[in-house]
């Protein structure tokens, strides 16, 4: 009777939690609801950017933390302007600006978080707990939930960012930004320049050299190229006139550029990575199967763009320079600045410079006598001739699929003896930026 009576309390106990859950959970279910139809604020629980206020009739309302909403949108602009979350983190903490929860600083992984959440923008995703009792979405992210903070296109932006800074870029992010060409910089055999650190001038230095001829692999280039005398001259040649001198760009021209179109599949890329995102926190959840469509739409018009990005290139018979010319005169008034600029100041315009430099060349080439940056054209142009029937300084790939690549050649600096001897020798040769030929 002892035993019957306390399975009789205990079944009794297991009963008033199941009964105290079920009223929870229908209560919780209630306040989605209101919160989805009525625009009822659900609980105090709130992003870190926000502030919780109650009115004199006792309803929640939200609005932005004076401090800290700023510097959610500091993130996304200088995320969207090319920094790393590293350099954001250190540019925060230096600052002294308080994280959000953590008291050991910001972290690199609260700033990716920050990036990739969609509350920013206002959204709210309610959960619910399935029969494993699992936490799972309910439904829809109920938008306007919260006050936005930013908006979508700087959202899509900084999202694209941080998928176009992956490709192509490699190793630990430098404080000072030393190198303003990483993974530009290509010797004429085809390796890859190496930047070094050689130490404190006057016997040290920065310099670039080929990471075949360091490793004697078949290349004879072992000319150690100063790192500021490369930023030298490379700044001094970032004059988009010189372009149009060589290569006329088209008279016509209608649609996005090829830039354009590889902007918007970056755009597109992080929409859909998102919702492949929103569908996997789904995948148990009706909402999963329209977030699929959704998914498998944007893929859909990925390849789309891709496919008019190649319809584009193709009818392209000369290049389209407006944009390569954009990125370098931005280049050049950034690199203006720097000499009137704090330690501060140079990071962030160095970075800048990095980011119109990779959009205006492909490569920077290293030659023992010479550097060349070299842009790549859409297609062959019409003519290969110019002035005085002279061939144009185009070189001609064969890319791996056997078609062929048109790279015109931007001359940055010479100083080939044989090429200096029809100009009364010298040590180098520069084209002036605005008064035709110099040497220096």
């Amino acid at each position: 009777m002892k035993l019957f009576a306390n399975l009789m309390v205990m079944i009794r106990a297991n009963n008033e939690s199941r009964l105290k859950g079920e009223r929870v959970a229908a209560a919780w279910s209630r306040k989605r609801v209101a919160a989805r139809e009525k625009s009822i604020p659900m609980s105090d629980r709130i992003p870190g950017w926000l502030v919780s206020h109650r009115d004199a009739a006792g309803q929640r309302t939200f609005t932005e933390h004076k401090d800290r909403a700023p510097i959610v949108r500091r993130i996304f602009a200088e995320t969207a302007q090319g920094f790393g979350r590293r350099r954001i983190v250190k540019r925060l903490n230096r600052e002294g600006k308080d994280p959000f929860l953590s008291k050991s600083g910001w972290q690199p992984s609260s700033v990716a978080k920050i990036i990739r959440s969609r509350t920013v923008l206002g959204e709210y995703q309610p959960h619910r707990r399935n029969d494993a009792g699992e936490r799972v979405p309910d439904g829809e992210p109920i938008k306007n939930y919260y006050p936005a903070v930013v908006d979508e296109d700087l959202w899509v932006k900084a999202n694209a960012a941080v998928n176009i800074r992956r490709k192509g870029s490699a190793g630990r992010p430098q404080a000072e930004v030393a190198n303003l060409i990483p993974g530009l910089a290509r010797c004429a055999c085809g390796a890859r320049m190496m930047f070094v650190n050689k130490g404190k001038p006057p016997k040290g230095g920065r310099y670039y050299v080929c990471s075949a001829a360091a490793r004697n692999a078949a290349c004879d280039n072992k000319r150690f190229w100063r790192a500021s005398d490369v930023e030298r001259f490379l700044i001094h040649q970032l004059d988009p006139g010189r372009l149009g001198d060589v290569i006329e760009p088209a008279t016509a021209r209608s649609g996005p550029s090829l830039q354009e179109y590889d902007s918007q599949i970056a755009e597109l890329t992080a929409m859909k990575n998102s919702a492949i995102d929103a569908l996997l926190r789904n995948k148990d959840n009706p909402l999963g199967i329209e977030l699929e469509r959704r998914a498998a739409t944007l893929i859909g018009d990925i390849e789309d763009m891709r496919k008019r990005r190649e319809a584009a290139a193709a009818e392209r018979s000369r290049p389209h320079l407006p944009t390569i010319k954009s990125a370098m005169e931005a280049a050049t008034m950034l690199a203006e600045k720097l000499s009137r600029s704090t330690v501060e100041e140079k990071s962030a315009l160095r970075t800048g410079i990095i980011q119109h430099l990779r959009t205006a060349f492909a490569e920077i080439v290293f030659s023992p006598h010479g550097i060349l940056g070299l842009i790549e054209l859409p297609e062959k142009p019409k003519t290969m001739k110019g002035a005085f029937g002279m061939p144009r300084p185009i070189t001609v790939r064969a890319a791996a699929d056997k078609v062929e690549r048109y790279f015109y050649q931007h001359v940055i600096f010479t100083d080939d003896p044989d090429f200096l001897a029809g100009f009364d020798g010298g040590t180098g040769y520069l084209y002036s930026r605005f008064d035709g030929n110099a040497r220096s």
